[in-house]
């Protein structure tokens, strides 16, 4: 009896577990199981009527591929520097907040607005605000004398300005990670050091940022991940311009495919970016499973 009525519970539990698991199959391992045959497959919508399978051919041709190093470069470089910037402007922000101040609630709440506003109308705020004729940040430079700047069309300036907007998005994402990180800290161990007469800068030092390091990194990581594959700001703002300068992995991935319709080439890319993400995930993994068990 008792096994009869094990073998109902475990009938029950795969009907609950089936809807899930179908949603598996068909939203997350079907399309990679795809993608990743289509990136041994030279496939082209235009001429192409089915994949023909190329090997390793497309691996190799992205390896020796100029463009496509230039453009990896220069994602990590959009990725370090815009989270770089998030990561010490939310710890900023986080360390002011880290009080219970009435004023504070209501400016947390002002903060946070950026977070969660879509990627695409961030963009277009940024493009007005850019705009070399009408935008308002060249007409304070002009009305201080200063000269008009082409933010988006100069190859010099146009990935640090979206990286200006990133950075004004996802901000207030790392601040309130880190706040959270703040605000788990045992009250006894900053009145402790305050009694041994620690500084401010060494109760930072060697109390706040040991305690919050995992939080850090799971911040870091987390940004990490979403920064390396930013399509939409990007692809309003500049499209991939000037001259390909702010032109970073997704928005190639983007191009390969839906405007020359080199699918096989295009999921090459997408492995290969899904290979560099995987790994970033694994370090993360990795250094919480050795040193996020003392926190």
């Amino acid at each position: 009896m008792y096994a009869i009525k094990n073998r109902k519970y475990y009938i029950y539990y795969l009907i609950f577990m089936l809807p899930p698991l179908i949603y598996l199959c068909i939203w997350k391992f079907g399309p990679f199981f795809y993608t990743l045959g289509l990136s041994f497959s030279s496939f082209n919508l235009v001429y192409d009527k089915y994949p023909t399978f190329v090997g390793l051919r497309n691996y190799l041709e992205v390896i020796k591929d100029i463009n496509f190093v230039q453009v990896l470069i220069r994602t990590f470089l959009f990725m370090i520097v815009a989270v770089l910037l998030q990561l010490i402007l939310g710890l900023g922000l986080a360390i002011f907040f880290d009080g219970k101040l009435l004023i504070k609630e209501k400016l947390k709440t002002l903060i946070i607005l950026p977070m969660i506003t879509a990627p695409v109308v961030v963009g277009l705020i940024w493009y007005i605000l850019y705009s070399d004729n009408i935008g308002p940040i060249n007409y304070l430079l002009s009305t201080i004398g200063l000269p008009r700047i082409s933010w988006l069309s100069n190859p010099s300036t146009a990935l640090y300005s979206i990286i200006i907007a990133d950075v004004w998005q996802w901000t207030p994402f790392t601040f309130l990670l880190l706040l959270t990180g703040l605000q788990n800290i045992p009250p006894e161990v900053i009145e402790a050091a305050k009694i041994d007469g620690c500084s401010s800068l060494k109760m930072f030092r060697y109390i706040t940022l040991p305690m919050i390091r995992i939080t850090i990194l799971t911040t870091v990581i987390l940004r990490s991940l979403d920064a390396f594959v930013e399509l939409p700001k990007i692809y309003v703002m500049t499209g991939g311009g000037p001259g390909g300068n702010t032109e970073i992995i997704s928005l190639l991935v983007y191009k390969t495919v839906f405007r020359s319709y080199r699918l096989g080439y295009g999921a090459t890319m997408v492995i290969i970016a899904l290979a560099i993400t995987s790994g970033l995930y694994g370090i993360y993994l990795w250094v919480n499973n050795h040193y996020g068990r003392t926190e």
